[in-house]
């Protein structure tokens, strides 16, 4: 701890504070620490969903992408997302089976999971209920709609 001078009312006052602190009253801030934003996950083999649902959520969440998956269980597993926003049909496996092989996990037993689909079959919605799917946002849909589902989900 460093020993800093502070004017306090045309006076002087020794008060203790760490060298940051005396450097920011001195300088102002360098960088104000930010609040750390829940992480969403979304995966969808079109590049119009993925770049518009980024494009809308990013103000208020931090918004990773993956349009494979294959891979996005691996892009789950580093990144450890609060929400995932899954389509049904991609590429080399399907969202039902990174939705079921996700429920198998300790660590993502309960992350909410979304499924984003334009299958709107009862069939579909029940399968994707089976397999541990959260909820379910049939394609195409509204904006209102996706931020309305997303901050359900983070609440709880």
């Amino acid at each position: 701890m460093v020993k800093s001078f502070v004017q306090v009312d045309q006076g002087l006052a020794i008060a203790p504070f760490s060298s940051h602190i005396a450097d920011t009253l001195h300088n102002g801030p360098r960088h104000m620490p930010s609040v750390p934003r829940p992480r969403i996950l979304v995966v969808d083999d079109s590049s119009t969903i993925l770049n518009t649902t980024k494009r809308f959520l990013e103000p208020a969440y931090e918004v990773v992408c993956s349009d494979d998956g294959f891979r996005s269980l691996a892009v789950i597993q580093q990144l450890q997302p609060d929400l995932l926003l899954l389509d049904v049909m991609l590429p080399r496996l399907d969202g039902y089976q990174i939705c079921m092989t996700l429920r198998n996990n300790p660590l993502f037993e309960h992350m909410p999971i979304i499924f984003l689909t334009g299958k709107d079959g009862p069939f579909d919605k029940a399968r994707g209920r089976l397999v541990g799917g959260s909820d379910y946002l049939v394609k195409p849909f509204e904006n209102i709609a996706l931020l309305d589902v997303v901050r359900r989900h983070l609440r709880s």
